[in-house]
């Protein structure tokens, strides 16, 4: 049974009664009016402060130059005043007097003049995405500036319920959302800890990767794309590692797929190919796979590191359910949470669950998913065979389409690949099993052709297509491709998820 240890959750620091929970200025650094003036006649020039120079002027460091830029503008347009030809001293003044009026009405109003940056009244997702970054800058937290568009997502989703996609009334949430960003989100990031049983592990070959399968906790809920962050006390006590779940939520197990891609991951494969000594071991081809076998020390998971975990955590690919056509690219192990919506997917194929599978209409929710995995070595297939087979099995591509490509071949029809090709059709019509993927789906040469692909999906579908690619970030020829082919017609929304 998995252990539930219940961290225990701050107070929040603000508190509606009081006059402390909006304050724009630092008193600790400009005292006093007579403070900003020196400065002032420090930073002007030809007798006008500048945006530059407006944040040094109020007591903001370096790191919070960019939130100073964004409150210069709006306290500029408060007051009908063109930011970019400067202030005078007098109207910085008028700025002072009103950044440390005693009045929450006012500091409120000047806190969502900066959350709406395009004055519409109401606050967009990507427009929380650029609180974020100055929130991260200004408080030099990495933590948020490597998961903006994920906590964007979460705020929206907190604030947001009816899925309009915006914040848009702001005065009954200002303070709630002001809680939440001290609050709300520190209860995210610290989560609940579980140590969890190891049901199964497998390694595979020059530990690569390691497969585990674990027992799902109590209480444990998550959607398909989640990740939870890992932590193996024989390894280091204080170090969490996220991973994205690859089991799908109706599963009765977690299931996560770890690859060798560092110290700690290092350290962690070679400590479970050392557990699963003695076990089952399968060759395939030049693929080695060890895992373990049915005796009672395994079972109990005596043989397995302790393993802790935290979360669920979301992710920006939990809004794939938005969408009716999705194209899911993942390259490597950026396939993990891929795989979970696939799961989740064939899922609800299987069990023919209307509430899930079907809208109010009665029509089918999604219409068509695209999965494109992009990965360098053919021992990487084997990671996620179950899954190829079952998709192959129960769907037939009626609603997932397979395309599993194998970037070190040769692109078919190159002279250099032609017998690649006749192995695959020889194999195929014997096994009806492809002999580089090792599954009912065969493996294709290379790269795709993203052009093609985009081409192909505009001709098919019209309206919103979720586009989802997790990978290298420096990779951006589907953002691109996302640009270039959206028109009137057909839209591709696209999300980025890291590795």
């Amino acid at each position: 049974m998995a252990n539930e240890n219940s961290t225990q959750q701050p107070s929040s620091p603000f508190d509606p009664n009081k006059n402390n929970l909006l304050s724009f200025l630092d008193f600790s650094v400009v005292k006093s009016w007579d403070d900003v003036k020196t400065k002032f006649h420090q930073q002007m020039v030809n007798g006008k402060l500048f945006k530059k120079n407006f944040g040094v002027c109020i007591g903001f460091d370096e790191r919070s130059k960019h939130f100073a830029y964004e409150l210069f503008d709006v306290l500029s347009k408060r007051k009908k005043i063109k930011p970019d030809d400067g202030i005078t001293l007098q109207q910085l003044k008028e700025f002072w007097d009103e950044l440390k009026r005693d009045d929450q009405e006012t500091r409120l109003a000047i806190f969502f003049d900066l959350c709406d940056l395009n004055d519409d009244d109401k606050i967009s997702k990507e427009e929380i995405e650029t609180i974020l970054k100055w929130t991260a800058s200004a408080n030099n937290l990495k933590s948020i500036e490597n998961q903006i568009e994920n906590y964007a997502s979460l705020i929206i989703k907190e604030f947001d319920p009816d899925g309009n996609g915006s914040i848009e009334t702001w005065k009954y949430v200002a303070i709630p959302m002001l809680v939440y960003t001290s609050e709300g989100i520190y209860t995210i990031i610290k989560k609940q800890i579980y140590e969890v049983k190891v049901l199964k592990a497998t390694v595979y070959s020059k530990n690569d990767l390691v497969a585990l399968r674990l027992e799902k906790p109590k209480r444990f809920k998550y959607e398909s794309g989640s990740y939870v962050y890992v932590n193996c006390e024989d390894i280091a006590a204080c170090e969490w590692h996220p991973f994205s779940i690859t089991s799908a939520p109706d599963d009765e197990y977690l299931s996560l797929h770890i690859r060798n891609a560092g110290d700690w991951t290092e350290k962690l494969v070679e400590r479970f190919g050392k557990a699963v000594e003695g076990g089952k071991i399968t060759k395939i081809g030049g693929i080695h796979r060890q895992e373990n076998i049915n005796d009672s020390k395994w079972e109990s998971g005596e043989k397995y590191p302790k393993i802790l975990i935290k979360g669920p955590y979301g992710a920006v690919t939990q809004d794939y359910k938005k969408y009716k056509v999705l194209l899911l690219i993942g390259f490597g192990t950026g396939a993990t949470p891929m795989i979970s919506i696939l799961k989740d997917i064939l899922n609800q194929i299987k069990t023919h669950e209307k509430e899930k599978s079907t809208d109010e209409n009665g029509e089918s929710k999604f219409k068509k998913a695209y999965f494109y995995w992009i990965t360098r070595t053919e021992e990487s297939f084997e990671w996620f065979k179950g899954v190829m087979n079952d998709v192959a099995e129960h769907d037939n591509g009626r609603v997932i389409e397979m395309n599993n490509h194998l970037s070190s071949i040769k692109r078919e029809g190159d002279p250099r690949s032609v017998f690649v090709t006749i192995l695959q059709n020889i194999q195929t019509k014997i096994e009806e099993i492809d002999f580089i993927s090792r599954s009912r789906i065969r493996a294709r040469h290379g790269k795709p052709d993203w052009e093609t692909v985009f081409l192909k999906l505009k001709k098919e579908h019209s309206g919103k297509i979720g586009v989802f690619f997790c990978g290298d970030s420096s990779f951006n020829e589907v953002a691109i491709k996302c640009r270039k082919h959206s028109d009137d017609s057909t839209q591709f929304e696209y999300h980025h998820e890291g590795t």
